[in-house]
């Protein structure tokens, strides 16, 4: 019984293992690289969801409430200051 084409076997399967381990330590480190672009663009898509309209909880729609309180302060102030004079 000629045992070559299982020792031929196991060699391949060694380097087989070997490969794929330096594959997997190769993409891990890639992974560990590219981490901190994904961050990136999940904080701008929140920035973006704070500066768009959404019933009120957005910062863009606090701001307005903001200014329009203040026109309404000015115009109440002038109204005042004029009925005073």
């Amino acid at each position: 019984m000629d045992i070559q084409p299982v020792v031929d076997l196991i060699k391949n399967l060694n380097t087989s293992y070997v490969v794929l381990t330096g594959l997997a330590g190769y993409m891990a480190l890639l992974y560990r690289k590219l981490k901190p672009y994904t961050t990136i663009t999940d904080d701008i898509s929140q920035i973006r969801a704070e500066l768009t309209s959404n019933s009120g909880k957005s910062l863009k729609d606090l701001v307005k409430k903001i200014e329009t309180e203040v026109k309404s302060n000015t115009s109440l102030t002038k109204t005042i200051m004029c009925r005073q004079r």
